[in-house]
């Protein structure tokens, strides 16, 4: 899926950035995610999992961390395929 927005600058993910991930409903706490959060799909770090909750973060300095009780684990980042100009 094609990276949208700034979120994940300083992770190394920019705008239009190639990203691939491996399907998982239980990832790595630490690792990139893609995450459906109220029916959209958006790329977080995982700070911090439990059966009942997640922190979530973006990879930008501008957004605090997000506590979510309702989301869905889609995938885990493999690999940034990087856009050339």
């Amino acid at each position: 899926m094609p990276a949208a927005g700034n979120g994940m600058i300083y992770a190394g993910i920019h705008d239009n950035d190639y990203l691939v991930f491996k399907k998982t409903d239980s990832p790595q706490v630490g690792s990139i995610v893609v995450v459906e959060i109220n029916g959209q799909n958006v790329c977080r770090r995982v700070l911090r999992k439990e059966e009942e909750s997640a922190v979530l973060r973006r990879e930008n300095n501008e957004t605090p961390d997000l506590v979510v009780s309702n989301c869905t684990f889609k995938g885990e980042l493999v690999t940034v395929i990087k856009k050339c100009a």
